[in-house]
């Protein structure tokens, strides 16, 4: 009995590892994902376009339809 729970227990800690590369890695993934959808919305100065990709009006636009 004890050691199944043991066993469970490794297991668990097994699924939970996630390096902490893997964790940074998925964020820069999603980070890319966004820049793709929303094209490079940086707030600050150096906005290239005044609105164009300007992710709340599209968010908006989504919804009116």
């Amino acid at each position: 009995m004890r050691r199944q729970k043991k066993m469970r227990r490794e297991k668990t800690k097994r699924r939970m590892k996630r390096t902490r590369r893997q964790k940074r890695m998925s964020r820069r993934k999603n980070k890319k994902k966004r820049k793709e959808e929303w094209g490079d919305v940086g707030g600050g100065a150096g906005r290239k376009e005044e609105n164009e990709g300007d992710w709340r009006r599209k968010e908006n636009e989504e919804e009116d339809e």
